[in-house]
């Protein structure tokens, strides 16, 4: 393991000679590719695939460069309990998440009732309906965190966990009445051309996150958190749902509507089946911790 992860080093951090030439070239082939129109181009795609390996390696420069100021910014008051503190940290991303979820809803509706748009109502109530779950879990957070008992808080925590998943459930709900409206009546989000690969690089990173988030608060007892993680990755690749969509249409060349039809029927049934596959994971893991836990409070009794 440790002589992948030295070799997966030398990979991603490289000389950053040959980064600065990565993104020199990246920004110049960009240029001719979108000011001669040149998208559907088989070089095109070969500097497109490059372009993501350039991005990859400048964001690891930077964070290398950063280490020095990473270590300082751990001794500041505030900015250094969100560094060092993993549990403070994600309780504060959750409010974040919580306030964005109920942001992004409220624009929705707005544009929905002003452009007469059931697709954008639609979209509305599906992060409606994920804010209340996660504002749900940031009180359930705040009153079992007083909770004294080891064995009632944990309870506690784990009964939230299932009924998260089953909140989910809920959500999958939301989720299909937006899919099936994208496949069916053909919409779509639309962005400025130069904010469309920011967008595109926001989704992919919130499906990293998410996924990294999952893995790391699975060995930990903190199974609300944990749940506020799982709730990530749904939503994460839905975002990547909206990005496909507009990459179709940005980039999608011939075929048009057919196309975004076939590719939206297809990566909407994935998203529904790993909405699905997330909540029944939440409910059964979350009911076997119980049972567990019940097991051992009977021995210790």
């Amino acid at each position: 393991m440790n002589k992948f992860q030295e070799r997966l080093k030398q990979v991603l951090f490289i000389n950053p000679i040959v980064v600065l030439l990565a993104d020199v070239i990246t920004v110049i082939s960009l240029y001719l590719i979108f000011e001669y129109n040149r998208n559907d181009t088989w070089w095109a795609t070969v500097f497109y695939a490059f372009a993501f390996i350039s991005l990859v390696w400048t964001v690891c420069f930077i964070i290398n460069i950063s280490k020095p100021l990473w270590e300082a910014m751990k001794e500041w008051p505030f900015i250094g309990k969100i560094i060092t503190d993993m549990d403070y940290r994600s309780w504060l991303f959750m409010i974040f998440s919580c306030f964005l979820n109920l942001t992004f809803a409220g624009f929705n509706v707005y544009q929905g009732v002003l452009q007469q748009s059931d697709w954008l109502k639609a979209v509305s109530a599906y992060y409606f309906i994920l804010m209340l779950l996660r504002l749900w879990l940031i009180v359930k957070h705040e009153i079992n965190k007083k909770e004294q008992d080891t064995y009632t808080y944990l309870r506690r925590e784990y009964v939230s966990f299932v009924n998260t998943g089953i909140g989910l459930a809920v959500l999958t709900l939301a989720m299909c009445s937006v899919i099936v409206e994208m496949i069916i009546k053909d919409e779509h989000f639309t962005y400025p051309y130069f904010l469309s690969f920011g967008v595109i690089a926001v989704a992919f990173y919130n499906v990293g996150m998410s996924i990294w988030g999952m893995h790391k608060y699975n060995t930990m007892k903190r199974p609300i958190l944990r749940a506020n993680k799982m709730l990530n990755l749904p939503v994460a690749v839905m975002s990547i749902f909206f990005c496909q969509t507009m990459m179709l249409i940005t980039f999608g060349g011939d075929g048009g509507a057919a196309n975004r039809r076939l590719f939206n029927s297809v990566t909407g049934g994935m998203l529904f089946v790993i909405s699905v596959v997330t909540s029944i994971y939440m409910v059964r893991a979350g009911h076997r911790a119980l049972v567990q836990l019940e097991r051992l409070h009977a021995t210790d009794d």
